[in-house]
């Protein structure tokens, strides 16, 4: 285990001893008002209160999605004022730091990664009394349970909902001669496709290639593999003969067919423009929408169907809500928790999506409004497929990577050894058989 590992559990001791002594305790049933408007909160608020709010959400898109959204809400709930203070980069020390001191604020927008293991420390209020008087409607938005619900308990609502998207530049395609991507595509085709679209010679390369989730991640689930099995306790399963194929693959992108940049380590390709300054024919994105603005009309682009895995003929699309708006603990201390549960579901609802959708600073969660006019206004034509593709059909899954306990510091560990390996600093067989070692002795030491 390396010290900074060993460091974030030190943390997680204290926060543990933290909340133990704090003796935190119930400030009575939810008063929420009910609501007839299907799951939009109330409007009145008995006792006017500042409702302090922490977000990592304050550059570019998602920073203009805060901004326009406090006076939206403040103007809905005039009782209720929003104290934005913002999240440093790591939202986890910062959640220890700020535990102890006292400092946390009534609602967070909070990492699903970490949800679990807080919840488990009751660091959390459950606001599914408040959500149910307010009748709620949980069919109105992707839900992913794991990121918001312990034991009965509803603890939060999402609101950055992060879809792997992938991107295409239709210009270069069609300057090329390859017909665009379609339906059917599997890993095979778009090798085959960046074969023909690749220009090393003037820094343009066909794909994007990564280690991180939204690259190859989903075809390790396309193919049956996934990262950690489902078994107690849990192990690493990185080094599975499935999982291997996939790895090869992806790897073989870079290393042996050339058709995608070296992405970092010494050998790094230097001077890489990014897809939306027409450095790359294919890449993977997280808020596709946003990139209109830096675009414009360099070039044509568009929305491609997620190549499917060869081998199975299947696609699962990357996806995750795993940062929502939680209620903590000092919101019920103060007195809090209806107005921060007013907010959850407000910045859950078509509110608070609508300027989501506006600014495209993510994906909206709530559904009505990603299928409405606002999001989908013609930027890119097909951002509609980003939608359709999460529909869950007999060769179409989606889904994140598997949540698990201690999944944060298990990450810590493997992620490192997997960007030698699509480096090229080692091997793909090396890095499969380091990663699962290291997120092993993490796993055996949490568990």
């Amino acid at each position: 285990m390396n010290g900074q590992q060993s460091t974030r559990r030190q943390q997680f001791a204290i926060g543990a001893s933290i909340l133990a002594s704090a003796g935190v305790a119930g400030a009575g049933a939810l008063a929420a008002c009910a609501s007839d408007r299907g799951g939009q909160p109330n409007s009145k608020s008995a006792q006017p209160v500042t409702l302090e709010w922490g977000t990592d959400w304050t550059g570019g898109a998602r920073g203009e999605a805060t901004k326009q959204s406090i006076p939206a809400f403040e103007e809905q709930f005039p009782n209720i004022k929003l104290d934005m203070r913002a999240n440093p980069d790591d939202v986890y020390q910062a959640f220890v730091a700020n535990l102890a001191a006292g400092t946390l604020p009534d609602v967070m927008l909070f990492s699903g990664n970490l949800f679990q293991e807080w919840a488990e420390k009751g660091a959390f209020v459950d606001i599914g009394p408040a959500l149910k008087k307010n009748k709620w409607d949980k069919e109105s938005i992707w839900w992913e349970p794991l990121n918001f619900e312990y034991k009965g308990k509803v603890h939060g609502l999402p609101y950055q909902f992060v879809v792997n998207t992938w991107v295409y530049n239709k210009t270069w395609f069609r300057q090329a001669g390859v017909p665009g991507p379609t339906d059917a595509w599997t890993t095979d085709d778009l090798l085959e496709a960046g074969k023909k679209l690749n220009l090393p010679a003037d820094n343009r390369w066909a794909i994007q290639m990564q280690s991180s989730p939204g690259h190859a991640w989903p075809w390790l689930y396309a193919n049956g593999a996934d990262l950690t099995t489902y078994t107690t306790p849990i192990r690493t399963a990185i080094d599975q003969p499935k999982a291997m194929e996939v790895w090869n693959y992806a790897i073989d992108l870079i290393h042996r067919h050339r058709v995608a940049p070296v992405p970092g380590g010494p050998n790094q390709t230097k001077g890489v423009a990014s897809f939306q300054a027409g450095g790359l024919a294919m890449a993977v994105n997280n808020s596709a929408k946003s990139l209109g603005t830096a675009i414009r009309d360099q070039f044509e682009w568009d929305v491609m169907p997620t190549p499917r895995w060869a081998g199975t003929k299947k696609r699962v699309i990357g996806n995750n809500n795993q940062q929502g708006h939680i209620v903590l603990k000092p919101a019920e201390q103060r007195g809090r928790v209806e107005a921060a549960t007013q907010f959850a579901m407000w910045m859950a609802g078509e509110g608070g999506q609508t300027i989501v959708a506006k600014t495209g600073g993510a994906t909206p969660v709530h559904k009505k409004t990603a299928y409405g006019p606002l999001y989908l206004d013609g930027t890119p034509p097909g951002l509609k497929l980003q939608l359709d593709l999460l529909t869950k059909k007999p060769d179409q899954d989606s889904r994140g990577f598997r949540i698990i306990k201690y999944f944060s510091q298990w990450y810590a560990a493997v992620s490192p050894i997997l960007d030698k390996g699509f480096n090229g600093e080692i091997s793909a067989q090396e890095m499969a058989a380091q990663a699962t070692r290291a997120g092993n002795a993490v796993l055996d030491t949490a568990q």
